[in-house]
């Protein structure tokens, strides 16, 4: 989801707002840096409480506070708002990290796999636009639109679809 956000962001922006609003769209991709360390920070605090494990948490909270803070200013500071986007992401990463300390510590080793995912989504996200710089620079008569949501599709079909599949045999 975060990566079909990512996207399709520019294109609905273009498609659904006035000229005012369509730099929205990168500001939504680089807000999707954030959205999926919270994800992986979510799944792995819950972990951490199921376990009765809530002081790592705490601290986890208290780390990602300090990260972001600092990283917002240091971000703006540098390369004003796309900065200050990325410090938000910046401060989730932080928390995350500190989370699987606690993880590992507690013998619940999840970030290999969480890495994968992560670099799965990545490399589908590099993919993805490198495929709509080629096609758009290739086929100047579509719209760059189409373009976007064609190769979405193509990239967010099969990941779409191994998940159904893995969900099934689960």
């Amino acid at each position: 989801m975060v990566l079909g956000i990512a996207l399709l962001a520019p294109a609905l922006f273009r498609h659904l707002y006035d000229d005012r609003y369509h730099d929205a769209g990168w500001m939504n991709q680089l807000m999707m840096i954030s959205a999926w360390f919270s994800l992986l920070n979510y799944n792995s605090a819950r972990t951490l409480l199921a376990i009765g494990n809530s002081r790592s948490l705490a601290t986890s909270n208290g780390v990602r506070l300090l990260v972001t803070a600092s990283s917002c200013v240091l971000g703006f500071w540098l390369a004003d708002l796309p900065g200050l986007i990325l410090g938000v992401g910046v401060g989730s990463l932080g928390g995350y990290l500190s989370l699987l300390v606690a993880l590992e510590a507690s013998g619940l080793p999840v970030a290999r796999e969480d890495l994968l995912y992560s670099l799965g989504g990545l490399a589908s996200g590099c993919l993805a636009v490198w495929a709509t710089a080629f096609l758009v620079s290739h086929l100047p008569w579509l719209h760059v639109s189409i373009v976007e949501a064609g190769v979405a599709a193509g990239v967010l079909g099969p990941l779409a679809a191994a998940t159904w599949m893995r969900a099934r045999r689960s």
